[in-house]
């Protein structure tokens, strides 16, 4: 397994029933299953204990364990020093690591994690808790990158059926290698290589649009070819089968198209 791990928006609405100190993250499914991860902390002379679970619609479905991902071999959770120009860590409890989680639209949650390096800097990693394995995958934040998380495009970090797209870039042939994350199965498998452009929007729909202005599929498959226009977002995805584009004529004004899943165009402005 390659270790690697997504908010439809944190709140901190608590579960009345459950005992916990602190909901770090929470957020509802689009079938309205509501999700919290809750933590507890105790003190005493030989230190601090942190412990973490997940609760579902008010029940325990990860009891609190300090057996966590989340938690670094000290107990603690390892955060980006923000104060820091290069990716630092710093070590910090429960009651310090607010804004640090994220849930997902597919009922996962997300933490950008660090780790002490000797020499340069500190190793970065997206942690992602599948609450339907309650099981972790962890990415090298070095490595690959992710559209629909990198750029903080959707405050509500958004997944396709739990699947998200990603790549890396070789330095050396200067192409660019293409993934699919699938944060249900903890996977990350290769769907395209020696490729000359990247993904650059999320997603959706089971389709995504890359910096060559064309849609493909979650094969590789470019099945959406809109080079032929030029084409003001770099950004559109597919919503309920259709997808808007922002493009510009001619003379430089801008108006848009809205095409279907067969790169039909259904509806149009006039330029």
């Amino acid at each position: 397994m390659i270790p690697v791990f997504s908010m439809v928006g944190c709140s901190s609405e608590g579960a009345p029933n459950a005992k916990y100190d602190v909901v770090l993250c929470s957020g509802k499914t689009e079938n309205g299953d509501h999700y919290q991860l809750v933590g507890t902390q105790t003190e005493s002379t030989s230190g601090v204990s942190i412990k973490i679970g997940v609760l579902k619609n008010g029940n325990w479905l990860i009891p609190l364990s300090s057996d966590s991902r989340f938690l670094g071999d000290d107990g603690l959770f390892h955060i980006r020093d923000t104060s820091n120009p290069v990716p630092k860590y710093k070590a910090v409890d429960l009651y310090s690591v607010s804004g640090v989680f994220t849930f997902m639209n597919n009922g996962s949650f997300l933490m950008e994690s660090y780790t002490f390096q000797t020499l340069g800097y500190d190793k970065g990693e997206y942690i992602f808790l599948s609450c339907v394995k309650k099981d972790y995958i962890a990415v090298d934040l070095s490595k690959y990158h992710f559209p629909s998380i990198d750029r903080g495009l959707y405050k509500d970090s958004f997944t396709d059926n739990g699947k998200v797209i990603g790549y890396d870039y070789n330095n050396i042939s200067g192409r660019y290698v293409w993934y699919l994350l699938d944060i249900d199965n903890l996977s990350l498998t290769k769907i395209a290589s020696d490729m000359k452009c990247c993904p650059s929007a999320p997603l959706s729909d089971g389709l995504f649009f890359a910096s060559d202005d064309c849609f493909y599929n979650t094969s590789g498959q470019n099945v959406i070819d809109l080079s032929h226009y030029n084409i003001v977002e770099t950004t559109p995805m597919f919503i309920d089968r259709t997808a808007m584009i922002t493009i510009k004529n001619n003379a430089g004004r801008s108006c848009w198209i809205r095409i279907d899943k067969q790169g039909n165009v259904i509806q149009e402005e006039m330029c």
